[in-house]
């Protein structure tokens, strides 16, 4: 039988800049792929998007993150079904999940950075 996950999107403030995730919650069932859509309020060549997980009474974990320009990084645990793109002219990031499990169940969080030089 089949089981429904549910995403709890959140919205974050990040240096200034608005996030938008406009769904409060996605619903899905086991196997299937959903959509978890961010928008930004970014406007220069440096924008960088954060994916975050967090599931009940933890800290959130990091998924990935995008650069407008150049690759950013995935967390290993999510490298085979977490995937996303920065779609920097419509300052769109969605986050995919394919054949979802119970266990991707949480509250998902979309961040807008500035990375530091390190990063670049």
């Amino acid at each position: 039988m089949s089981q429904a996950l549910l995403c709890a999107l959140m919205a974050a403030w990040s240096l200034g800049k608005m996030v938008h995730q406009p769904e409060r919650d996605a619903r899905t069932v086991e196997g299937a792929a959903v959509k978890l859509d961010c928008s930004y309020d970014g406007a220069g060549n440096l924008d960088y998007i954060l994916w975050y997980k967090q599931e009940a009474y933890s800290s959130p974990e990091f998924i990935l993150s995008l650069f407008k320009i150049g690759h950013g990084k995935k967390a290993k645990k999510y490298v085979d079904r977490f995937r996303s793109t920065m779609n920097a002219s419509a300052r769109q990031a969605p986050l995919r999940i394919e054949r979802v499990k119970p266990s991707d169940s949480g509250a998902f969080y979309c961040a807008f950075s500035i990375p530091a030089p390190a990063f670049l």
